[in-house]
């Protein structure tokens, strides 16, 4: 039975009962379903989505209904590219774009493209790097893209996050403090969504959520503190969804 059918039965019983988050999901797929289902209009009691030509009920289509919540929380949260490469994208190709935009790395070797002084989304970072995880076949493919912005105190990189985390917000709606230091939110790109909740997640991608935004402090005095947004590093799923 496909993936798709089980997480319809599964979720239909769960949802009713205001369960999502014990349905077995990722966490990442558990928030964007939650916050696209509190977003959705009602009418005469019932929440209710527009798809195409057809308005789907909760109450009168449940099944439909659930299959459509799904696919808007997937279509709302995705991240689909940053700075203008794909995620899966082979090395020669991301190199070339990026230095048609913003001209020759500082660093390069074959598992990693350094730029600094980026301005991407409305802010300007000291150091952006595009890491490729190599495959099987020898093939190299984008994985992660780390942006570092610093920050002269905390009370300044508490500003940084709260501003990054507003912009991000305004794209993906599922993004969500996890605590003072931590946002986290969106969803993997497709090729690397895994529906399913891992056993002890290492990683912020692992728990299903696109990105994080996190306060870094300085492992040093004098060093400055830091922000840093990561992308990644995704892994194809073996289960794709």
């Amino acid at each position: 039975m496909k993936k798709s059918v089980l997480f319809i039965l599964l979720m239909l019983p769960m949802a009713v009962s205001g369960q999502i988050s014990d349905s077995g999901l990722s966490d990442g797929y558990v928030r964007a379903v939650e916050t696209t289902f509190n977003s959705l209009p009602v009418k005469s009691g019932s929440r209710y989505i527009v798809s195409g030509n057809d308005t789907i009920f909760e109450r009168t289509d449940p099944t439909g209904f659930f299959q459509a919540l799904l696919l808007k929380a997937i279509d709302r949260n995705t991240v689909r590219n940053v700075c203008g490469v794909s995620f899966g994208t082979p090395y020669e190709f991301v190199r070339y774009t990026l230095e048609r935009v913003y001209g020759q790395s500082i660093h390069i070797t074959g598992s990693t493209i350094l730029y600094k002084n980026v301005f991407y989304d409305g802010e300007h970072y000291d150091d952006v790097s595009f890491d490729f995880l190599q495959e099987a076949d020898d093939s190299r493919l984008l994985s992660q893209v780390v942006f570092i912005k610093e920050a002269s105190s905390r009370d300044e990189a508490v500003r940084v996050k709260d501003s990054i985390m507003s912009g991000l917000a305004s794209v993906y709606p599922s993004v969500h403090p996890l605590d003072d230091e931590q946002v986290v939110g969106g969803l993997p790109p497709a090729l690397f969504q895994r529906l399913w909740k891992e056993e002890d997640p290492v990683t912020v991608a692992g728990m299903g959520y696109g990105f994080e935004i996190r306060i870094v402090s300085p492992e040093a005095k004098g060093n400055p503190y830091y922000v840093r947004v990561t992308y990644g590093p995704y892994e194809k799923s073996i289960e794709p969804f």
